[in-house]
């Protein structure tokens, strides 16, 4: 028998209702009955332009609760994704994927919130919850690792980036009790942190870049990275341990050292960046990086856009080495 959703009346036998907001469907028997349930498209033309309105599906999840600005978009509308948590849990993952089960680049708010840019086809949200780690629990208060540095705020976006790294001594402050979150990091910083991860395994290679000293800080860390193919410099024996890290170079080096430590990369593959506003901005070099660094969401855009090539601030380096660690390389 075909059910009869019902809106305000009663319930009777066989009928069913909508809750749309909590993506649930009640169906209502006095015996235990058979019943199918059948879903068609809920798109439709608005007058002005035929534009149409693309449906979200929020995948079924626990620990927690997501919601979105509007359920249904137009192509090209900004949508924000609000996730709340159950108590004693944490965000793991926030992801979008369209009808073809194509990755839909996500960015992370300052807010906390997240959002996407809707394309031409429905969208599915789904969030992962984790139990919340010491850092991830951290009071954010005088007690949190950030509080000896005048320059950071333990309740901004990169608190947990920086606590990991300050707490696992992967980087330090800049002096004067400073840690300058929004300065630049150079590549052998970048390459000193990885080589620190590793335990600072004794060198045995030779040097392949003129322009890496000997005795220096990161010399060995350069010659590790070098000989595990994590970094191969701009060629003609050059490195540039001084330069900038750009974003993309970061996205390059991490996705070397993922490989190098044998973690599976694969998710790059099914991941499409070119939802991005910059769209092309980025080195050719660095296309299977990126893809890995987004679908693993270790990289976020910043307003719709990737900014490849843009410098890497500290704090951004230092929340990409934390999402690596506790998200990927477990």
């Amino acid at each position: 028998e075909e059910l009869k959703q019902i809106k305000d009346e009663e319930p009777t036998d066989g009928t069913y209702k909508v809750d749309q907001k909590a993506g649930l469907i009640y169906v209502y028997a006095s015996s235990f009955s058979t019943y199918a349930i059948t879903y068609g498209s809920t798109y439709s033309s608005s007058s002005a332009g035929g534009s149409e309105e693309l449906p979200i599906v929020i995948a079924a999840t626990t620990n927690g609760k997501v919601t979105t600005s509007t359920t249904t978009p137009k192509a090209g509308e900004k949508v924000t994704v609000t996730i709340t948590p159950d108590i004693g849990f944490a965000v793991d993952a926030v992801t979008a994927t369209d009808a073809k089960g194509n990755t839909v680049p996500v960015t992370k708010n300052a807010d906390g919130t997240y959002s996407f840019t809707q394309p031409d086809s429905a969208v599915t949200v789904k969030a992962t919850f984790k139990a919340q780690s010491d850092d991830a629990s951290c009071k954010k208060d005088s007690t949190c690792p950030l509080s000896a540095f005048t320059d950071l705020t333990p309740t901004q976006w990169y608190h947990d980036g920086i606590h990991y790294c300050l707490e696992n001594s992967l980087m330090n402050g800049v002096g004067n009790g400073k840690f300058n979150p929004n300065g630049t990091t150079s590549r052998a910083m970048i390459v000193t942190i990885l080589y620190r991860m590793e335990k600072t395994p004794a060198v045995t290679e030779a040097n392949p870049f003129d322009d890496v000293e000997g005795g220096k800080w990161y010399t060995d860390a350069v010659i590790w990275a070098a000989a595990n193919k994590i970094v191969d410099g701009y060629g003609n024996g050059k490195f540039g341990p001084d330069d900038n890290i750009t974003r993309e170079q970061l996205a390059a080096i991490l996705f070397r050292y993922a490989k190098f430590k044998s973690i599976d990369v694969s998710v790059g593959q099914d991941t499409n960046i070119l939802s991005f506003e910059d769209i092309g901005s980025w080195s050719s070099w660095s296309v299977e990086a990126l893809q890995w660094a987004v679908g693993a969401q270790i990289m976020n855009g910043k307003n719709g856009k990737l900014v490849p090539k843009g410098d890497a601030s500290r704090a951004e380096a230092a929340t990409m080495i934390q999402r690596f660690c506790e998200n990927t390389a477990k």
